[in-house]
Parts: C-alpha cells; structure tokens; sequence
C-alpha cells in the first residue's frame, strides 16, 4: 500500500502550504519613537507667542492669546492626542498625580497626555483670570 505524501501511519496530517513571503518592513529604532519636547515646539512654530518662559530638553513653559486657543489645541492634539481632561472638568486622581510637579490641574484647565516607549509628554492649558492669556506647560516626563 503506497501512502500518500503527508500521511504518516495511522494518522492523517495536511499537507504544508507554502510559506508566503511578507514584504520586509524596516524595523523603526527606538530613537524613532522618541518624542521630544522639539519635536512639539516644531508644530507650533507657526502660532503666535506672548512671552517664551522655560525651554529646556524636558520642560516648556509659554504664553499665548487666549483667542488663539483653538489653533493652539489643534496644534497639541495633533501630537498628543485629544485632551485626556478638558475646561470645565474636574480633574481625577491620577490627573493631580501626574501634573503635581508642574503646578497640578485644575477644572478650568486642560490636560494632553501621550505615552511612547517609556516616555510621556503631557501639555497643560492654564488659562489666565484676564481671559487674555493663556500659559502652555509642557513637559517630558520617563515612566
């Protein structure tokens, strides 16, 4: 009795596809995925700015016009993602945990947050009590 290719005695094993080839995808470095506080000011560049306070490799601290705010968000959200706690909300626990350092977040402030290989950025929108301004905190954070 002549068996079959892929039948072993007594059993019955599916042939083998053939292996498909995946097109190679280039592997991204880490240095890639690296988000810098740079890399943020880059995007913003275009927007106007009232008084430039701290800038260093890890913190940011501006001001710009309060009738600019949504060029400004829209800047921010392209980064970091939509607000993880907008104006009018009162922040949660681990809000006030993760911005303690910065001055915290309050309810008529907004807070973006974005994680990436051990790294998070989070931007803070404190607006002024002229209505007027508004101070940008940004600040590069390792987990």
């Amino acid at each position: 009795m002549s068996k079959q290719a892929g039948e072993a005695e007594g059993n019955n094993i599916k042939k083998q596809q053939p292996v498909k080839e995946v097109p190679s995808v280039p592997v991204r470095s880490r240095e890639e995925f690296y988000m810098t506080l740079e890399d943020l000011s880059e995007r913003y560049s275009n927007l106007n700015i009232c008084e430039k306070r701290t800038t260093t490799a890890e913190y940011c601290e501006l001001v710009f016009y309060s009738k600019e705010t949504d060029d400004w968000n829209k800047v921010i959200a392209s980064f970091l993602g939509p607000p993880i706690k907008v104006a009018g909300v009162k922040p949660a626990k681990h809000d006030m945990h993760l911005t303690e350092e910065f001055g915290g977040i309050c309810d008529n402030q907004t807070l973006f947050k974005k994680e990436s290989d051990g790294t998070v950025v989070i931007a803070m929108f404190w607006p002024w009590q002229d209505a007027a301004h508004t101070t940008l905190k940004t600040a590069l954070l390792r987990k």
